[in-house]
């Protein structure tokens, strides 16, 4: 997830920032001791530099991944695996035309 993390706030603020990431990734999943992530919390603290509707957005996105990973076995979200699959699937059809195109 803390990739996932580093790019959403990357997409949304439209370049890199590793403190609003860490910030997010801080906030959101917390070291092992520390009390539990609060998402409305998180979404507030964000919310300075995402925005209001944006850290909205992103703190219910992320919410949501978190409770797939929980329900999976492997701890991964399905739907990060779902898109994991679609992108080496896509990477697979172009080698596979660019294979064809050569011959």
């Amino acid at each position: 997830l803390t990739q996932w993390i580093e790019q959403k706030v990357s997409s949304i603020l439209g370049f890199d920032d590793e403190i609003v990431s860490s910030t997010a990734i801080n906030l959101f999943l917390p070291s092992d001791g520390e009390e539990a992530p609060d998402p409305k919390r998180a979404q507030l603290d964000l919310a300075g530099f995402l925005g209001d509707e944006e850290s909205g957005k992103f703190a219910k996105e992320l919410w949501t991944l978190m409770l797939e990973a929980q329900a999976n076995s492997s701890g991964i979200p399905q739907t990060l695996l779902e898109q994991k699959k679609k992108e080496l699937a896509e990477i697979a059809a172009k080698q596979q035309q660019q294979q064809r195109q050569h011959y």
